[in-house]
């Protein structure tokens, strides 16, 4: 995104400070949030901005919103998972690997298939909610450009790699 951003820890507060390359090419702090310690409030703090007829950027373009984001859902038992999410039969899986290892392959079959639907294809989130974990689509679409914004109870969690054959693993708390 060609923005870097840093963490602080203060007594009372977190702050995250946002720099970009200016037009010299050097950094600068183009933004900067301050929260409490519950994040339940805080300030955003942007650049003054000169009077003309360009429109000014979106204050919680990425990686704002994504901080944000992630950093409340740590707050009530949730994470964004790097992976495809679908929901077959009313019940949710996830399919997490790194970059490279098939989310996106394996969501662009998932969409032409009947009776599954598409979550996401590059991050879902995974929450404790009611009794139960759930998996959400999120708004940041992959390369399959497919978002939804449904939920199901999560059935099952799948590391996906390449390998010379499929075959299924199980794995134990």
């Amino acid at each position: 995104s060609g923005v870097a951003w840093r963490a602080f820890e203060a007594p009372g507060s977190f702050s995250l400070v946002f720099e970009g390359k200016n037009r010299l090419g050097s950094l600068e702090v183009c933004r900067a949030l301050s929260v409490d310690r519950a994040w339940r409030s805080g300030t955003l703090y942007l650049p003054a901005f000169r009077r003309s007829s360009a429109p000014r950027p979106f204050p919680l373009d990425y990686p704002v919103e994504q901080l944000l984001f992630v950093s409340l859902l740590a707050c009530s038992a949730g994470a964004v998972v790097h992976g495809t999410g679908v929901i077959l039969d009313g019940q949710g899986f996830v399919f997490a690997g790194t970059h490279g290892a098939g989310k996106s392959t394996l969501a662009a079959l998932f969409r032409h298939s009947r009776g599954v639907r598409l979550l996401n294809d590059d991050r879902v989130v995974v929450r404790w909610l009611d009794g139960q974990w759930r998996v959400f689509g999120t708004p940041w679409a992959g390369t399959v450009r497919q978002v939804s914004s449904e939920s199901a109870p999560l059935s099952g969690v799948f590391f996906i790699r390449h390998d010379t054959a499929t075959r299924a693993i199980p794995l134990f708390p």
